[in-house]
């Protein structure tokens, strides 16, 4: 009974191998079955696989299929090398991504699932996509402080040739800078003005002998030509000192000091035209006086103004909405820069809700 058993088992497991073997054969015309072959990704999802920057480990698409490795084969569809792949001893999918530090944009590829040597098994695809690096650009200087208002780092120069120095961190390959200037003459330099992260700067001013104030906007960005990244804007009085002499006007024309200001509750904001022979300064003072209005600390300020950054002959007085149901006022008085003379005032008054 025991030998019996043995030999039906020995019998058993000879049908089994020829079983597995008929798996991997196509019919030969002998009469036995045909095999049909499948060829699909086990996880739908697969088809599509977005990977982060820093996802560079390998990993692995599994696939639904009775083919053998040798049966198999993966390409990348237009040739694309950032990416590794080949079939594994599971006959799945290993793929081992590449790194994404050269480009702004984000690295594609599609790779293609054959059988082969095998007839009628259609091939399957799927997209791997890894993001580019999210890039930043910093700096640090003790010359040039933050301005929380406008965003930017500022710095206001006394007319005077001078040297400014910065430090540009980033992790991008390499950080660019631009010099954007309304003055009919180059006077602000940057040097170098690209480089790795680390590289300290220097910002070169030439005298200033316009006779008014000057602006220059510089960027240090992550790509070259772009736009994200970190703005320096620079203003220079005329070489001579503060101004002596202000114009301002609306739209109406000409106006004079003690120009009365009737806002809103609601936010404003109010363009002016301004024209002066040097460099001037801007407070807001108690009504009517030159004391200056503690109030006005850098953190809960209702009213910003000064000049634009961007165009030096326009003057900009923003009034935020008050919510304190009361109204206020105060005045902005513009000065000159090298002595304590009034040049300019402005009264504001603002609507309670």
């Amino acid at each position: 009974m025991k030998t019996t058993r043995t030999i039906l088992m020995a019998v058993a497991a000879i049908l089994a191998m020829a079983a597995v073997s008929c798996t991997k054969d196509e019919d030969k015309g002998d009469g036995g079955e045909t095999t049909v072959y499948t060829l699909e990704l086990k996880n739908a999802e697969d088809a599509d696989i977005v990977l982060e920057n820093d996802e560079t480990d390998p990993f692995v698409v599994e696939l639904n299929t009775n083919l053998n490795k040798d049966q198999l084969s993966v390409t990348e569809k237009e040739g694309k090398d950032w990416c590794a792949v080949s079939i594994d001893d599971d006959c799945n999918v290993s793929l081992i991504p590449g790194q994404n530090t050269s480009t702004t944009e984000d690295l594609t590829a599609t790779f293609t699932v054959s059988a082969t040597g095998v007839d009628g098994v259609s091939p399957i695809e799927f997209n791997v996509t890894l993001k580019h690096a999210v890039y930043t650009v910093s700096i640090v200087s003790d010359d040039i402080l933050y301005d929380e208002t406008y965003q930017m780092y500022s710095y206001t120069g006394n007319g005077e040739a001078e040297n400014l120095s910065l430090t540009v961190i980033t992790n991008a390959p390499t950080w660019y800078s631009s010099v954007m200037s309304w003055s009919e003459e180059e006077w602000c330099f940057v040097t170098p003005s690209n480089g790795p992260s680390g590289t300290e700067v220097t910002i070169s001013l030439s005298p200033n002998t316009e006779g008014m104030m000057r602006n220059a906007t510089i960027s240090f960005t992550y790509a070259e030509n772009g736009y994200d990244g970190v703005t320096v804007n620079i203003m220079q009085d005329a070489a001579s000192g503060g101004a002596s002499e202000i114009t301002i006007s609306n739209e109406d024309g000409p106006i004079e000091t003690g120009y009365q200001i009737n806002a809103g509750a609601a936010y404003s904001n109010l363009n002016f035209t301004i024209e002066c022979d040097g460099g001037i300064n801007t407070a807001f003072v108690k009504p009517g006086s030159t004391e200056k209005d503690p109030t006005f600390d850098g953190t809960n300020d209702w009213i910003f103004a000064g000049r634009n950054y961007y165009d030096e002959s326009q003057f900009t007085i923003t009034i935020m909405d008050n919510e304190t149901g009361q109204e206020r006022s105060v005045d902005l008085i513009i000065t000159s820069t090298d002595e304590d003379t009034e040049l300019f005032r402005f009264k504001i008054s603002q609507a309670g809700e």
